[in-house]
């Protein structure tokens, strides 16, 4: 493995090793049960379900390698099926004309289990047959593209297996787990999670009538089948956890106790479990349960959504529940919670966590010593700075890879594979998101470089990826599209997915006609070089440029179009 990709995997790790019970430790000799995380080019990526003993593999391709295929194999391995792939995925995603359509599985770890989370890295992305396009109002993005990590629930099934909190599914909810509810000192304030509108809520949960109350969007929501409730079944205040609320202002982000995730196309949204009081005349209060946000990790929204006995109301003035490790706890040291990176323990004696700094006075070349340093640092910022815009601008002087310039024209082969195997491995070759990159280009639509004239003094309109000017192709009247000045190298493979689709459709009574292209130097030169060509010498859809030699050419091409 090289350094790049051990960082990848590293990453990996701390991901689920700050959101969840896990931990994972290099394996030592006389291991016989170890899982090996290898690179293998020739797939996507791969991984065993679940422990099988003896050794067992996570694969990943050069192509795939990056942190959200990491977390989505190590899932895997710890026993996480495929979101999309559950028993009662239907309800949730709709595959309209797809051909062939993922199978639905029905093993333990694939059956329907609570709330359905489109933002679990579990989860293919969505709007495409391979994830299929939700069901649900308000909801855009799925999988990877939707959260940056493991989501809430993700991380609450996997800790669903440690002794601290757990939601339970109202249908599978036991006398045990009964015993287990607790409102935080007030009698039968217990919290319930739905979705509500393509968010995960959190509200009220009334034990005799087995409902789920909740207050969003101004409006009162009555769930009664397809929600889950918080148990605790170490208590309060056991197992090195404590739960607590902290008012808003003084409570710590990475403390709270989330509840879920709703994602627009600006961000995401977590939530988390909110209480407060609310006014209820006669110069009362009465506290109620419900919930509040916090906007891509920035702070606690201003007012939480909360439900008194049957009722909604907005507060300001709210708690959040929280859950810390008790450090000082003789059985916090016992259990050895790190082992890897050190997440929650700090640095040398657990229940020493205070600095001597002895000889504060500073002598003079003390002074000097520490100025220097100082100084030294400040310039080795510049320098980090300086590389860091010098990598970026290099980054963008990149050409069309050999393969990249290859696929454009051949398509890329692209595993459809949705099946587990006989041995129990995912094949994750549907990770590979655009089915565009298998398109082929066919020679019938190249053009020459003298077939096309372009009158830039007539400009048509403009998009994302390109500008249309009037001009001509093989003699006919057209409408040409050459890539904007000055566009990033991703910007500029977009604009030839768009040729590629042109190409696809080709002409049909409903639709422009395409004509063709000319593509024969879009693996040469530089963006940089793109964008400082005049516009007159542009010609679709990835010509870099046209050279000094032929100025005479675009001269006499452009007087003949405008006649």
């Amino acid at each position: 493995m090289t350094r790049q990709v051990i960082l990848i995997v590293e990453r990996g790790f701390e991901e689920f090793q700050s959101k969840t019970c896990i931990r994972f430790a290099r394996s030592e000799a006389g291991n016989q049960d170890f899982v090996s995380i290898e690179v293998d080019n020739t797939i996507c990526a791969q991984a065993h379900v679940c422990k099988r003993g003896g050794t067992q593999f996570i694969r990943v391709g050069k192509r795939c390698m990056n942190m959200t295929t990491i977390i989505h194999a190590l899932g895997h391995t710890l026993c996480l099926g495929h979101e999309n792939q559950r028993s009662d995925r239907d309800k949730y995603l709709t595959f309209r004309n797809c051909n062939p359509i993922p199978r639905k599985r029905i093993r333990n770890i694939y059956i329907k289990k609570g709330i359905y989370d489109y933002a679990s890295q579990m989860s293919h992305e969505c709007n495409w047959c391979a994830g299929g396009w939700p069901t649900m109002p308000n909801v855009t993005k799925c999988g990877p593209v939707a959260t940056p990590g493991l989501s809430v629930l993700d991380a609450d099934r996997i800790n669903d297996r440690c002794y601290r909190h757990r939601w339970r599914p109202i249908e599978s909810l036991s006398f045990k787990d009964k015993t287990n509810l607790y409102g935080f000192g007030y009698e039968k304030l217990y919290v319930c999670r739905a979705m509500i509108e393509g968010g995960i809520v959190a509200g009220k949960f009334d034990l005799d009538s087995k409902i789920c109350l909740i207050y969003y969007n101004f409006k009162m929501h009555v769930v009664k089948d397809i929600f889950e409730v918080l148990t605790i079944p170490g208590g309060l205040n056991r197992h090195c956890s404590v739960y607590s609320l902290v008012h808003r202002n003084k409570s710590i982000l990475a403390n709270a106790l989330p509840v879920g995730t709703q994602v627009d196309s600006n961000g995401y949204w977590n939530s988390y479990i909110a209480l407060g009081e609310v006014p209820t005349g006669n110069c009362s209060s009465e506290c109620g349960v419900g919930n509040t946000w916090v906007y891509n990790r920035s702070g606690f929204w201003n007012d939480a959504n909360l439900v008194v006995r049957d009722v909604g109301a907005l507060s300001s003035n709210y708690k959040v529940s929280t859950c810390e490790w008790d450090v000082k706890s003789p059985s916090f040291i016992k259990t050895k919670l790190v082992e890897g990176p050190n997440i929650f323990q700090p640095q040398g004696n657990a229940n020493n966590f205070s600095q001597t700094h002895e000889n504060t006075q500073q002598s003079l070349p003390t002074l000097y010593i520490s100025v220097g340093t100082v100084l030294l640092c400040l310039l080795l910022l510049l320098i980090c700075i300086s590389s860091f815009f010098f990598m970026r601008y290099k980054k963008m002087k990149r050409f069309l890879t050999e393969t990249e310039y290859k696929e454009f024209f051949d398509g890329r082969l692209r595993l459809t594979n949705l099946a587990e195997d006989r041995n129990g491995i995912e094949n994750e070759g549907v990770l590979v998101r655009d089915d565009i990159d298998a398109l082929k280009f066919y020679e019938h639509f190249k053009l020459l470089r003298n077939q096309i004239t372009i009158d830039v003094e007539q400009l048509l309109g403009s998009g994302a990826f390109g500008v249309v000017y009037a001009g001509t192709a093989k003699g006919i009247k057209a409408a040409i599209k050459v890539p904007k000045p000055g566009c990033s190298l991703e910007t500029f493979k977009s604009f030839l997915s768009e040729v590629k689709v042109m190409g696809y459709l080709g002409s049909h009574e409903n639709i422009l006609g395409f004509i063709g292209a000319y593509v024969n130097e879009i693996q040469y030169g530089t963006i940089q070089d793109r964008g400082r060509e005049p516009p007159s010498v542009a010609v679709p859809p990835g010509a870099e440029s046209l050279r000094n030699t032929d100025n005479t050419k675009r001269r006499t091409a452009r007087k003949t179009s405008k006649k």
